[in-house]
């Protein structure tokens, strides 16, 4: 199990004696447990996927807003069932060695599912109903090419202890850099001072696809005038995988030696022409959510609502494979590979959202929902005496750089006579590092569309634009010293939910 822990750990985090340097507060590596434990933690917290509405936690429009606040649910007046679908394209400019490069990706998957039932009753209201939500979906693409002239990523395998330090030097993507063997260096910089490193051309391109829902059942009622309670437990589920393939070759020949045995024959006789590495993580993760909440009336147009999401813990179930395939001269090739599982668990700190919902006689209705979650109470369990240390730092890690955040949500909705519906919305996410500025934004519009008394048809969109300063690989240079190679990212998303919903 040490063993284990020690290849998935290293492997994540590139170099592990590199996590603080390759985490920096404006550089997200995907691969690092702390990104992931936060990355998890926000995906299931309800206000990502709601967020295409209106803020749900003093009104209601949909079975997102039950997720904003379980007490909404006693505001439907009439039962009904709800389907939807939703797909999420998004486009992503890369900037890496003072080039660019754009990506697409488009995924669709469910939306909704759920009913919620209103139980006749002489006063006040008493509605129950099970539903899933998706609260968190992702698809992203992005992709660098360059020439590098001050560092490989093969500079990361040389580091003592880093886990693809054996399959690399099998495949003589690093070998020793002395005839005495004392140490080990990357193949593209074997026979070169480090002030003489001539470069070495790299393309890489990196594929991530999330999604996350929540299946919950959930009571409500008016408990007394104008006071609306409600309850919800649930199961909290996702996947992410994480897909990279790296390749460094050397176009111009600019490494032309014979110091690589390739026929066995005790004589070298060629060298490299070009290092691949694929990368492949797969993640799964379930949990148990609950949620508590009131919603209260004052007069006619004015409610007040709040809701607490309580602590809980997903279970994190892993699987990586890795290859390295290094290519010679003479079209010769060694080729090697690793490959394990790991599980650990994350707990989630609470959510407490709180919110205003103000309408007119007109049909118009303005709400606005406050999020707050104190991100630098998460915490990583990898179980076991073994893996205590690592548990530690990681923890102390999360608690040090992460920041406690407040995402603020605001809509207006408008309802004709006619009983056609159209909103408009925005939602703000704080930066989820101390002392970054790395904040969201996102702008969503929709609208409802009775296609007869019982049936109505819904689409509601959402666009959202944010850049990052994300993490290629973490690596030791010429130098012995600790650094990263990082990229600009200008990502551009557009969310669709299309749905129907039938009452009875």
């Amino acid at each position: 199990m040490k063993l284990l822990f020690n290849i998935v750990a290293l492997l994540l985090m590139g170099v592990a004696s590199l996590a603080p340097a390759a985490f920096s507060q404006e550089s997200a590596d995907p691969l690092l447990y702390t990104q992931q434990a936060v990355e998890f933690t926000t995906a299931s917290s309800g206000a990502t996927r709601p967020g295409l509405t209106l803020p749900g936690t003093a009104t209601a429009y949909d079975l997102g807003s039950i997720l904003d606040n379980p007490a909404s649910a006693a505001l439907f007046r009439n039962g009904f069932f709800d389907l939807s679908l939703a797909a999420t394209n998004t486009n992503e400019e890369a900037i890496y060695l003072g080039g660019a490069q754009t990506d697409n990706q488009l995924k669709g998957a469910l939306s909704s599912l759920g009913f919620v039932v209103a139980l006749p009753t002489r006063t006040g209201a008493l509605n129950f109903g099970g539903s899933y939500v998706q609260t968190g979906s992702f698809n992203r693409a992005n992709s660098v090419m360059g020439f590098n002239q001050d560092h490989t990523i093969t500079d990361q395998f040389k580091v003592p202890g880093n886990t693809y330090e054996g399959i690399a030097f099998e495949t003589y993507a690093i070998d020793y850099g002395d005839v005495d063997q004392t140490y080990l260096e990357s193949i593209f910089r074997v026979g070169f001072t480090p002030d003489q490193y001539p470069g070495i051309q790299q393309e890489a391109e990196v594929l991530q696809e999330g999604i996350a829902g929540e299946w919950n059942a959930f009571v409500a009622t008016e408990f007394q005038r104008n006071l609306f309670v409600g309850a919800s437990i649930g199961v909290t589920n996702g996947e992410k995988t994480y897909k990279r393939t790296f390749l460094e070759l050397d176009l111009n020949n600019v490494y032309n030696g014979d110091f690589i045995d390739t026929n066995n024959d005790g004589e070298g006789e060629t060298d490299v022409d070009n290092m691949l590495l694929q990368d492949d993580f797969r993640s799964e993760y379930s949990g148990l959510s609950a949620r508590l909440g009131f919603i209260y009336q004052m007069g006619d147009m004015l409610r007040i609502g709040a809701s607490y999401k309580l602590p809980s813990t997903l279970k994190v179930t892993e699987r990586y494979d890795s290859v390295i395939r290094t290519t010679m001269d003479n079209a010769e090739y060694f080729q090697s590979s690793l490959s394990g599982d790991f599980e650990y668990k994350i707990k989630q700190p609470s959510t407490l959202s709180a919110g205003m919902s103000i309408g007119t006689t007109q049909g118009i209705e303005v709400a606005f929902g406050a999020d707050y979650t104190p991100l630098s109470n998460t915490e990583i369990n990898y179980s076991g005496l073994e893996t205590f240390l690592d548990e530690r730092i990681d923890n102390e890690y999360i608690e040090t750089v992460y920041e406690d955040v407040l995402d603020l949500r605001a809509g207006l909705k408008y309802t004709a006579p006619i009983g056609v519906t159209v909103f408009g919305s925005a939602l703000y996410q704080a930066p989820r590092f101390k002392d970054s500025t790395q904040e969201r934004l996102a702008f969503g519009f929709g609208g409802d569309v009775p296609v007869n008394r019982n049936l109505s048809v819904f689409a509601n969109a959402r666009l959202s634009s944010f850049n990052e300063t994300s993490t290629v690989y973490s690596y030791e240079d010429g130098f012995f010293q600790p650094a990263i190679a990082t990229t600009d990212l200008d990502v551009l998303t557009f969310d669709l939910q299309v749905g129907i919903k039938a009452r009875f």
